[in-house]
């Protein structure tokens, strides 16, 4: 398994960056819509990178990391909608 993980994640001092862009740019969509934030919810991930300067590989690692937990965060909604559309999940 850490094996996995070591090839899906980027080095150590990217992931906490990744993941904190990544939940700065979901509160800035709708629902909680902090507009301003969009602007700053990139900088812990610019500045990690450019204070760690990873390869290429690493970088795509932590800009993939970035995306998939900003994406996570704003699928709330299907929870919500799956009950109330009487939809079975098999």
């Amino acid at each position: 398994m850490r094996a996995f993980l070591a090839k899906l994640l980027p080095s150590r001092p990217l992931i906490l960056p990744a993941i904190i862009s990544g939940i700065l740019v979901a509160l800035s969509f709708p629902v909680l819509s902090i507009d301003w934030l969009v602007f700053v919810a990139l900088v812990p991930l610019f500045a990690a990178l450019q204070m760690v300067r990873p390869d290429r590989r690493d970088a795509f690692r932590a800009g993939f990391l970035f995306g998939f937990v900003c994406y996570l965060t704003m699928l709330w909604w299907i929870i919500k909608l799956i009950p109330s559309a009487d939809v079975t999940i098999p």
